[in-house]
């Protein structure tokens, strides 16, 4: 029988065997555990996980799931940018801007019998993201579609305009993981919003996006930091 499933039941199993992969390196690496963000820690960085190292308050990335909302044939569709103040993707972004291991994770399952079909081997079912390769347009308050074709392995993301986006498999995306140099928490430096600001707009992000940023900023009384817990 089919049937809807949660985000987290997705991020739980391809978390398992994503740190079970990571352990076999050995060394630090054997004792590697996940780490998952509080409801308050996500809407202030847009994080759902870490994959965390022992004794050293560091991090090797964090993630962001997203489950399937629709499925035609071998095409997988997914929502950005659909929470409820519509900033998550400007979020990790913003945490994304002095490191490169922030990354969005699009589990290919979209109900239970393609769950249970995919156990035990659930990141061979999953594509990855890096939050940086998005197109410059997407970093606004509006939700963007991204699809996935696994027949020609090919993303897109759809909003203004369409462009490809650069996926790799679960395979692929831990070899890149184990050539970063893990992340020290007290490295991490607290970002102004004229540092982000400027940073934006290097990019190409639209002067108006920018406006809306600092108007929300100042009702807030908010500064954006890329810290991200401490232990």
């Amino acid at each position: 029988m089919r049937s809807r499933i949660s985000e987290k039941s997705l991020e739980m199993n391809v978390n398992e065997n994503i740190v079970v992969a990571i352990r076999r390196w050995g060394g630090v690496f054997s004792r590697a555990f996940i780490y998952g963000f509080t409801l308050r820690a996500e809407a202030r960085h847009g994080f759902d996980s870490s994959i965390n190292l022992p004794g050293t308050a560091s991090f090797l990335f964090a993630l962001q799931y997203k489950k399937p909302i629709s499925k035609s044939g071998n095409i997988y569709r997914f929502l950005i940018n659909s929470d409820k103040r519509r900033q998550q993707h400007i979020l990790l972004w913003i945490s994304s801007l002095r490191y490169r291991n922030v990354w969005y994770a699009f589990p290919l399952i979209i109900d239970s019998l393609e769950l249970s079909r995919s156990s035990p081997n659930f990141l061979q079912r999953t594509c990855f993201v890096r939050v940086q390769d998005f197109p410059p347009h997407t970093f606004d308050r509006n939700k963007h579609l991204v699809e996935i074709d696994t027949n020609r392995f090919i993303g897109r993301v759809f909003s203004s305009e369409e462009e490809k986006l650069p996926i790799y498999t679960g395979e692929n995306f831990l070899k890149t993981i184990k050539e970063l140099i893990p992340i020290y928490v007290g490295e991490i430096e607290r970002l102004s919003w004229d540092y982000v600001y400027e940073k934006m707009r290097a990019i190409g992000v639209k002067e108006e996006v920018l406006e809306e940023m600092r108007r929300e900023e100042e009702r807030q009384y908010h500064r954006f930091t890329s810290g991200f817990f401490s232990m």
